[in-house]
């Protein structure tokens, strides 16, 4: 039987992480295990004595992870200040392949190779997790280069972020480089927490070139960002509370759409004079998109009935 358990703890980075590693596994029953998780919004420097605790404190054999600017686990949420979650994976008959890979390039176009290599398990892996820093790799590429590598294999993880954003690998502190780990017998039943809600109506893109978009229901862009943020109820404070990201639709077939139906992408450019709205993902002509608002409390409720229904659809789902 696989079972995981998570902890999560506010504070200096090695009290942190050794208190979020006690509830861990305490959660997990017992220490030991192939492979434990941990996130973090502490500074990098601070991060290296934390990795050391999580991995005497859990015993994994392997510890991957990266930093955020929030946490969050069934004990919680933090952003805004110091903090550490800690997921460990405990069960027989499971393998576990971390690796660390640097070099890429932008576009991913040794990822195929690279991965290949890096996927030692025994047994063909049925999981693979990624931790990336998207400053020097295409998210896109990088999927796009492992589906044609293993297709079909269910990909989860998240890109690292913070000022500036790292990972961790075993205990060390790396920037610039992929973080993952592949795994070879567990089933995977993936569920989605989307921590952001739309805003405004979802249009069409009608105008667009690569990763700017200049054109939404034949109106500048910029435009129909404005009218959606002022549609909002106090509209200064929303948005003091968390920012403004753009939404792609995930199946452009279905309608209507809800939370959990976007891809969330950040807004990392806006043009006055033409309009224009820059986004961190290719942007097709044709494409629905919504900007979305994020949605702290939103992220934390949908969290909980994701993992209950996950945990509900398969045994071997991991206890929480």
């Amino acid at each position: 039987m696989i079972r995981a358990g998570t902890g999560l703890a506010r504070g200096q980075a090695d009290d942190a992480a050794i208190e979020a590693s006690l509830r861990a596994v305490e959660e997990a029953g017992g220490s030991g295990g192939p492979l434990a998780f941990v996130f973090a919004t502490v500074p990098g420097p601070l991060a290296h004595g934390a990795l050391h605790a999580v991995r005497r404190v859990t015993g994994a054999r392997a510890v991957v992870g990266c930093s955020g600017g929030g946490v969050l686990t069934g004990q919680g949420e933090v952003e805004g200040e110091p903090a550490v979650a800690v997921a460990l994976l405990r069960g027989e008959g499971i393998e576990v392949a971390p690796f660390c890979l640097h070099g890429l390039g932008p576009e991913g176009q040794d990822i195929g190779l690279a991965l290949a290599e890096a996927f030692t398990t025994a047994r063909p892996p049925t999981l693979l997790a990624l931790l990336p820093d998207v400053r020097g790799l295409n998210p896109s590429a990088l999927l796009g280069g492992l589906e044609r590598l293993r297709p079909g294999l269910p990909v989860v993880g998240g890109v690292a972020a913070g000022s500036p954003p790292y990972e961790c690998f075993e205990t060390e502190v790396v920037e610039g480089a992929l973080v993952g780990a592949a795994l070879a017998g567990v089933e995977a039943v993936i569920g989605v927490a989307q921590g952001c809600e739309p805003i405004g109506e979802p249009y069409v893109v009608t105008q667009a070139e690569e990763h700017v978009v200049y054109r939404i229901g034949g109106r500048p862009a910029l435009e129909v960002l404005r009218e959606a943020i002022l549609a909002l109820d106090n509209p200064q404070e929303r948005l003091q509370r968390g920012g403004v990201f753009a939404g792609l639709a995930v199946d452009p077939a279905k309608s209507p759409l809800g939370r959990g139906d976007y891809l969330v992408r950040n807004i990392v450019g806006m043009d006055q004079p033409s309009g224009a709205v820059a986004v961190a993902e290719q942007v097709r002509v044709g494409q629905t998109i919504q900007f979305q608002l994020r949605d702290a409390a939103g992220s934390a409720s949908t969290a909980s009935p994701t993992t209950t229904s996950a945990s509900s659809g398969s045994a071997s789902a991991p206890s929480h």
